[in-house]
């Protein structure tokens, strides 16, 4: 028999920051954390402050069940809400000065629609 141990608590982190970031505005909040390097800082910033839950399975099915579990804890998803948050702030103002090269100002004539079919 093949069991694997898993984390559950990541994919839902995860989840979480995806819906959570859809309710910033796209500029800046959304662009900057578009970037892959931090992402995953705020992904380990959430997971570093939270219990993390693990299971032990043996087949497909048992992880669905398993991640089901995760989802149920009210007073997990409420402590990854409010990491989530403080890690927006904390990143964002950490990596402001890395934003202002890296993403476009809303006033820059390339930013606006009129400018992206001539």
């Amino acid at each position: 028999m093949n069991t694997r141990i898993i984390n559950l608590t990541e994919p839902f982190v995860a989840e979480e920051i995806e819906k959570i970031l859809e309710t910033y505005p796209f500029h800046p909040y959304q662009q900057v954390f578009a970037h892959p390097e931090l992402r995953q800082k705020l992904m380990a910033h959430v997971l570093s402050r939270i219990p993390n839950q693990y299971a032990v399975v043996k087949t497909p099915e048992s992880c669905h069940i398993a991640m089901e579990k995760i989802h149920a804890s009210i007073a997990l998803q409420l402590d990854v809400k409010a990491a989530i948050h403080q890690g927006i702030r904390q990143l964002f103002e950490l990596n402001a000065d890395w934003a202002v090269g890296h993403i476009p100002s809303p006033d820059e004539p390339s930013y606006a629609a009129s400018s992206w079919f001539g």
